[in-house]
Formats: structure tokens, C-alpha cells, sequence
């Protein structure tokens, strides 16, 4: 890994239906955006599959960014339905 280049600092996803969408944004600014297909018995396989996709952009994995990961911003379908729906697990 370059220790010269601009941390990754913050990681958006989309958990979707049929795709799984995730972004994440360096430092600079600069960014990618990439997707993977999505898992609904486990969402986290989505998201990770995404990761792994989109860092390759940048020659980079998981374990390079996410620890130095300031922010992490979760959308998802599934999610919104639920409370939409007001289906699921009750909670206080």
C-alpha cells in the first residue's frame, strides 16, 4: 500500500433488491462507485462483494480502507420497507 496516498475516509451503500451500490470518497475528494449483487439472507456478503469490487479500482481491499474509515452511511431497501411496512422485530 502507498503510505503517499489520500485516505479513504468515507464509505456509502445501497442495499438494494437485486444490487448492492457503495461508494467511497478519499481525503481529496476524489471517489468510485461501484456495485455487486445483493444477498438478502446477508447483507453484509453485498456490501463486502461491493467493496471488494470497487477498491480494485484503486488497487487497494478491505482490509487497506476500512480501518481508516471515518464515516460509514447505510441506505436499504430492506430496511425502509420494514419500517415502511412497519414489519420486523419490535424494538423500543
Amino acid at each position: 500500500m502507498d503510505m503517499q496516498r489520500s485516505k479513504v475516509r468515507v464509505m456509502g451503500s445501497d442495499a438494494g433488491g437485486t444490487m448492492t451500490n457503495i461508494f467511497f470518497v478519499r481525503e481529496d475528494g476524489n471517489f468510485v462507485v461501484g456495485k455487486a449483487q445483493s444477498n438478502p439472507a446477508d447483507e453484509s456478503l453485498a456490501i463486502y462483494n461491493s467493496s471488494l469490487e470497487v477498491l480494485s479500482a484503486w488497487q487497494l481491499g478491505v482490509d487497506d480502507v476500512y480501518p481508516e474509515l471515518l464515516t460509514c452511511v447505510y441506505s436499504g431497501i430492506a430496511m425502509l420497507n420494514r419500517v415502511v411496512q412497519r414489519k420486523g422485530l419490535d424494538v423500543a
